[in-house]
């Protein structure tokens, strides 16, 4: 279904233009790639043009990456949730610290080898 957000040509030739940067990038580019996108259209919202509809797409742009910034996170979630119940941790309780540095595209604060979700 085509709409302003996501028009029918960012699928032509049979792939979706966003799944299409993601199999080309790391995770951590991707990641950066969404998280960059959600800042452009965030901070450049009005300066198209003073329409309304042009500001609510520019919002609705922004929005969009930041639902795809949420599935990365929610992604990272389950897989440590699956681990937890594996029992597959190495010395920490809740996390495998060495196994989420190797997988995970997302920044973590670390303190000793206590990782803050």
């Amino acid at each position: 279904m085509s709409d302003n957000i996501n028009p029918d040509h960012y699928t032509k030739g049979g792939v979706e233009t966003i799944d299409f940067i993601k199999a080309k990038m790391t995770p951590e580019e991707f990641y950066g790639f969404i998280k960059g996108n959600a800042l452009k259209y965030v901070s450049r919202e009005g300066l198209k043009s003073e329409k309304l509809t042009d500001k609510i797409d520019d919002c609705k742009k922004a929005i969009w990456y930041l639902e795809q910034m949420i599935q990365v996170y929610q992604t990272d979630l389950k897989i440590l949730e699956v681990k937890a119940k594996q029992d597959e941790w190495i010395d920490d309780p809740l996390l495998d610290e060495d196994w989420f540095k190797q997988t995970s595209p997302l920044p973590y604060m670390q303190k000793g080898r206590q990782i803050f979700l």
